[in-house]
């Protein structure tokens, strides 16, 4: 349903800012490693389709699930995931598959994470968030930096009238087409599956157009097994 409400005010956005502290305890002072990653999200504040009874989205809400977001871009980032990727083949009435599991996650809460700032704008709650790399995580990270391993792109979509789930959905599609484009080029005989790894490169580019959400990524790759 589409509603139009006045944008926020100073003193809305004041109430945001103290509401990322005052909530997720995100505030406290993390862990000053050297190394850190850095992100810019958004989260709709007026979504163009509301599913729920809450419209527009609680500041509190937006403010956690932005959060959440983050949360799962930098674990991504940091740790990966392992994928199964199944293709379709019409000759034995396969569907095409892509399950992608994290390989580990941030907890809600992680004290290395930090928000810098916050902005409204455009009925969008936008900040930028960064997290301080403990030395392991630098090292993971790091070990992913090689030459031998590809770094693909890849975009996907996902229906914006079905919900914010669908940001996920795109990613994961997104994920899944680097996937495939890169395994195209070089498996000519198509495998009944293919099992790897993936991070999560450079943070993910999320837009919306025609209806959809639109996800970018840059990943890196590692191949384990094709069958």
């Amino acid at each position: 349903m589409f509603k139009r409400h006045k944008i926020f005010s100073a003193v809305v956005f004041m109430v945001i800012i103290l509401s990322v502290s005052s909530l997720t305890g995100y505030a406290d002072a993390p862990y000053q490693g050297t190394e850190r990653l850095a992100v810019n999200l958004w989260w709709e504040l007026e979504p163009m389709v509301s599913l729920g009874a809450e419209y527009p989205i609680p500041r509190d809400k937006a403010v956690k699930n932005l959060l959440e977001e983050a949360r799962k871009v930098f674990s991504a980032m940091i740790y990966g995931y392992s994928f199964v990727y199944t293709p379709s083949d019409k000759l034995r009435k396969v569907s095409e598959v892509f399950k992608l599991v994290p390989v580990a996650e941030l907890k809600w809460g992680d004290r290395q994470m930090e928000v810098v700032s916050t902005e409204v704008k455009d009925k969008k709650l936008y900040a930028k968030i960064v997290y301080h790399l403990l030395e392991y995580q630098f090292l993971n990270r790091s070990a992913w930096s090689s030459s031998a391993l590809a770094s693909v792109s890849g975009r996907g979509e996902g229906n914006i009238f079905k919900g914010s789930g669908q940001r996920d959905v795109s990613f994961n599609n997104a994920v899944k087409n680097a996937v495939r484009n890169y395994l195209r080029a070089r498996v000519f005989n198509k495998p009944r599956e293919i099992r790897g790894e993936v991070i999560l490169w450079d943070q993910p580019e999320l837009t919306v157009g025609n209806g959809m959400y639109i996800t970018a990524v840059r990943i890196k790759l590692k191949i384990n097994k094709i069958e």
